[in-house]
């Protein structure tokens, strides 16, 4: 008979250890994997943000503008009106630019986006945006495509 109480109070413990676990499991949140951005474009996003809001001139040029601004890599766009600091930028933003990919970047006064063009409608585009506070806020706000 000892035999048989020492199983059953086995068989017990090893059954509140599966009803456990199984709570255990159940009860945790999972963690979802966003897989509608591409990880390029993520970090790309990721590693400018972190240069813009860092760098006190990129900062300090974007702040300064007095107007809504857009930067560009498409293909035939060159605006003589961008000054010598957005030139920077678009130059610091085409070289972490992932391959592949299209970018356009505004400066906002407002959240709502600033754009005078459109962007294209039949590709599929990513987005992100900053807002750099001070006296005046700006919202950047970067833009991307495929070719």
């Amino acid at each position: 008979m000892k035999n048989k109480k020492g199983f059953i109070k086995t068989l017990e413990a090893v059954l509140a250890i599966i009803v456990l676990l199984s709570l255990i499991f159940t009860l945790t949140p999972k963690t979802e994997i966003d897989i509608s951005k591409p990880n390029s474009l993520q970090q790309a996003h990721n590693i400018m943000f972190s240069e813009i809001s860092q760098n006190i001139s990129f900062r300090e040029c974007i702040l300064d503008l007095t107007n809504n601004k857009e930067i560009n890599s498409a293909p035939g766009f060159n605006d003589p009106s961008t000054g010598q600091c957005l030139t920077s930028i678009n130059t610091f933003l085409e070289t972490y630019r992932p391959h592949g990919y299209i970018y356009l970047a505004e400066v906002c006064d407002k959240s709502a986006s600033c754009l005078e063009g459109d962007l294209p409608i039949d590709k599929q585009i990513y987005s992100e945006s900053i807002m750099l506070a001070s006296d005046t806020p700006k919202v950047f706000r970067i833009y991307f495509w495929e070719r």
